[in-house]
């Protein structure tokens, strides 16, 4: 039934959790397709759907569909309308104009026999071509009958060629990804004296990933000496795990990074060349990132810690201030001790110091409960 399908990697909707409490809205998940390559584009089958009823919904993806006139149309709701209408009345296949990426990435829904699924994807090249001239009259239609203007001609400002108005945003674009292609190849040439977003704004418009990875390959390696030097001296401190409270400790490092990493790759130099995303919570991450892309260095605080115990229907509570600021609220039991020196190492790396500041914070709380 599926000859010649390659199993893939793709996603689907779950509207049911774990517990089996339906959602109005779904979430993703992973799932397993099953897709193959045709001269037109790509045919994808959810393995899920092979076990629902006598028909499959098959996701087509095809090479430059919609062309530019239907695109054009599709933007008005009327003209949306008719094409989804004539895709329903074509009558050489069971076909609905539709776009998304779930499961995969695809413009157009085929639903087939189970039966004969292989021979109806397969059938697909004998009418796609002919489908997509049928769209094209339908849209010719659309606008001549609510928007004659857009089939008058127009010249190209750039290259001085002829055509009609609908396409020329579409011809603008083309114009547009060919310039920042040649910025591409400029950035290629380029990249070790520094790369200024603003002066290449069309190679990252349609190019980012493509800098991004050039980035990585070609500038990131110059650092390698300083990543290794950095995720040394973060190995010698014995740090495992550090909050956003506790980012002073990283402030000697982020001042390497700032000294020596260029403003635009120190983000990727930090996620991609040291262990610091290993170490840091995610908000510590961002925070961190965020300050040493900006130069803003991080302040190391004192630790002026304070107790404060109130007394409530016979039972002893303990309020926890930092420099003035209050941090914590327990019940005095039993725990308390662990309590106090858990919350103090939120803020305190060194381990002695933790000691010592959670033993003096219980001492006061013994003596305002008046245990000596």
């Amino acid at each position: 039934m599926l000859r010649d399908f390659e199993e893939i990697e793709c996603t689907k909707e779950e509207y049911y959790d774990d517990l089996g409490k339906f959602h109005e809205v779904p979430y993703y998940v992973p799932a397993k397709c099953y897709m193959k390559e045709y001269e037109w584009g790509t045919a994808t089958i959810l393995e899920d759907d092979l076990d629902l009823g006598d028909s499959i919904i098959v996701y087509l993806n095809i090479v430059d569909f919609p062309p530019p006139i239907v695109n054009r149309v599709v933007e008005e709701d009327e003209g949306y309308d008719s094409i989804v209408e004539a895709t329903m009345d074509y009558d050489k296949a069971n076909i609905f104009f539709s776009s998304a990426t779930i499961p995969v990435d695809y413009n157009l829904e085929l639903e087939c026999a189970k039966e004969k699924l292989a021979e109806c994807v397969d059938n697909v090249s004998s009418w796609i071509n002919d489908y997509i001239k049928y769209l094209v009259k339908v849209a010719e239609d659309f606008l001549r009958k609510n928007k004659p203007d857009e089939l008058s001609e127009v010249k190209c400002e750039k290259c001085d060629i002829t055509l009609r108005k609908y396409e020329y945003p579409y011809h603008l674009e083309m114009h547009e990804i060919n310039e920042a292609k040649r910025q591409l190849k400029e950035i290629e040439e380029k990249i070790y004296d520094g790369i200024d977003e603003n002066e290449y704004p069309l190679a990252f418009k349609y190019f980012r990933n493509e800098v991004d990875k050039l980035i990585s390959s070609k500038l990131l390696p110059v650092f390698k000496d300083l990543a290794e030097k950095i995720n040394q001296e973060i190995s010698k401190m014995g740090i495992i795990h550090l909050n956003s409270n506790q980012l002073y400790v990283l402030r000697d490092i982020q001042e390497e990074i700032i000294k020596n990493v260029p403003k635009k790759i120190r983000d990727k130099f930090i996620l991609e060349m040291t262990i610091i995303p290993a170490i840091l919570s995610t908000s510590a991450l961002s925070k961190f990132i965020n300050m040493t892309v900006n130069e803003q260095i991080i302040q190391e605080r004192s630790h002026n810690f304070s107790v404060n115990v109130k007394r409530k229907r016979g039972r002893f509570y303990v309020h926890i201030y930092l420099n003035g600021n209050h941090i914590a609220y327990f019940k005095v039991d039993g725990k308390i001790r662990d309590k106090i020196r858990s919350k103090v190492a939120q803020y305190v790396i060194d381990k002695e110091k933790v000691e010592k500041i959670s033993e003096d914070l219980y001492s006061q709380i013994k003596e305002k409960m008046g245990i000596k």
